[in-house]
């Protein structure tokens, strides 16, 4: 079985995910802001992280 998820944070996400990742002893093998999805090219800046 292959498990997917998405997850939205308001702020921090980079450093829950990296929590999340110690204390379930897991490995993050991708991680995609806002910008760099797909059809996101116009997004504003300060919107992409």
């Amino acid at each position: 079985m292959q498990l997917t998820n998405y997850l939205i944070f308001n702020g921090k996400a980079e450093a829950a995910f990296k929590f999340y990742e110690q204390c379930l002893r897991g490995k993050i093998t991708t991680m995609m802001r806002f910008g760099e999805a797909p059809g996101c090219e116009n997004m504003p800046a300060a919107t992409r992280d």
